[in-house]
């Protein structure tokens, strides 16, 4: 602190060579001030200084930089102080540089619209800022992605769009190469920021598959192992968020959830099962019946019971309370029509 006093006075001393005699007094208490860190005091004498000599950009400068000391509560003076400065022709470059200092302090305390704000301005006094400030923005979004914060990563990586909207699509490839390391379940926020980022880049297709190969997994697990009713619901679940995930990702087949009339029809391929939960409207006082070329395909149910439909051309009630919702799963390619009709 001592040598940065010391050095504050030389560079005052050398700034204020020319200053007028009337600002002369006020710019020695100013020093006399900053050698004893009553920064507050010197700021008066500055501003004093300034008024009896408005057109020096060396006093504006310094009393940005004195404010800039005394805290982020003085940053709103410090910029006053720095844009007159350079209106009256003070180095550019170095007041970019306080900028960037400034901003770099904003940021580390949070305040990032500020950081943001102060950043812009140092580029506008000298672009050959703009990489440093980049590249500082990617260090934060990467410690974010480590830490699997993607909602931190997404507050830097909006900010830093806005400073140069072009750098989305590498954005898009460091956010997804982070999430590849995690995989699509610890990673999936991640993914999501990814995707946010471009919504039509290829790397998506590969998450949906990857998100929809372990929904049809889970899937196949609760039909096929001997599981207690709780944990079917959970797998059901953890299958239909799954899904649910995927289509952020790739456009998978979609069937409506409620069915709200009288005859659909579902066109199934071997193993294919209908995407959502079919639910039907007027509640349990309906009866269902579903007719096929020859009744290839099953009902699941979701307490994880199979009803298996093999022969027959002829509509038959399914003899069942589907009202919780079903799907349908194709035994072979058919056509399903399922007709709805309100039991008399």
């Amino acid at each position: 602190m001592k040598k940065f006093i010391v050095m504050m006075g030389l560079l005052l001393s050398c700034v204020f060579a020319t200053v007028s005699c009337q600002a002369k007094s006020n710019i020695q208490e100013a020093e006399a001030c900053i050698k004893i860190e009553r920064f507050d005091d010197a700021s008066i004498y500055l501003q004093k200084a300034i008024m009896e000599d408005k057109l020096n950009a060396g006093t504006h400068y310094k009393a940005g930089v004195i404010y800039s000391e005394m805290g982020i509560n003085w940053y709103g003076y410090a910029d006053q102080c720095l844009r007159v400065a350079a209106k009256l022709g003070y180095d550019k470059k170095v007041i970019a540089d306080q900028y960037k200092h400034n901003a770099d302090i904003l940021f580390c305390n949070r305040r990032y619209a500020s950081a943001e704000e102060y950043y812009n301005q140092a580029i506008s006094y000298n672009p050959w800022l703009k990489n440093d400030i980049i590249q500082g923005y990617e260090e934060k979004i990467r410690y974010s992605l480590i830490a699997k914060d993607a909602k931190q990563a997404e507050v830097f990586v909006q900010r830093l769009l806005r400073i140069d909207p072009s750098l989305n699509i590498r954005l898009y490839n460091m956010v997804m190469d982070y999430g590849e390391r995690f995989g699509v379940i610890e990673g999936i926020d991640i993914f999501l920021l990814g995707q946010s980022l471009c919504k039509d880049c290829d790397r998506n297709e590969t998450v949906g598959l990857q998100l929809k190969e372990v929904a049809d997994i889970v899937e196949q697990q609760i039909f096929n192992d001997p599981l207690t009713p709780q944990q079917r619901v959970e797998l059901f679940e953890d299958v239909e968020r799954y899904k649910e995930l995927a289509r952020k990702f790739i456009k998978l087949p979609k069937f409506e959830q409620a069915l709200d009339i009288d005859t659909h029809w579902f066109k199934l391929k071997t193993e294919e099962i209908t995407d959502r939960w079919i639910t039907l409207p007027y509640g349990i006082i309906t009866t269902y019946q579903f007719g096929s070329d020859n009744f290839q395909y099953e009902i699941l149910l979701k307490d994880g019971r199979v009803i298996r439909r093999w022969q027959g051309k002829e509509e038959c009630p399914v003899g069942e309370d589907l009202s919780a919702g079903f799907k349908l799963r194709g035994v072979k390619e058919t056509t399903v029509r399922l007709k709805v009709e309100i039991a008399q």
